[in-house]
């Protein structure tokens, strides 16, 4: 596993650059450039909704709404 320190060095493509973000797939820091590859995934949402109700889960807070937002997305895009 990678280190989250900043090096100035893009932990997926190695690009240097003073701008980053950590990857919604994993813990590496990544270029805007990266992110923007991450951001066409057709699993993106997804992997965001699974990130949100880990965190609400973890301190404690109801998943109720978002599960049923959830819920209504994933039926609007099946229909």
């Amino acid at each position: 596993m990678r280190t989250r320190k900043w090096t100035g060095q893009c932990q997926r493509c190695g690009k240097n650059t003073s701008s980053y973000i950590m990857s919604w797939y994993s813990e590496c820091l990544i270029c805007l450039e990266c992110s923007d590859k991450e951001q066409q995934k057709a699993d993106i949402q997804d992997v965001k909704d699974a990130d949100a109700l880990d965190y609400l889960r973890r301190y404690g807070y109801s998943t109720k709404d978002l599960e049923r937002q959830i819920q209504a997305r994933k039926q609007g895009e099946a229909k």
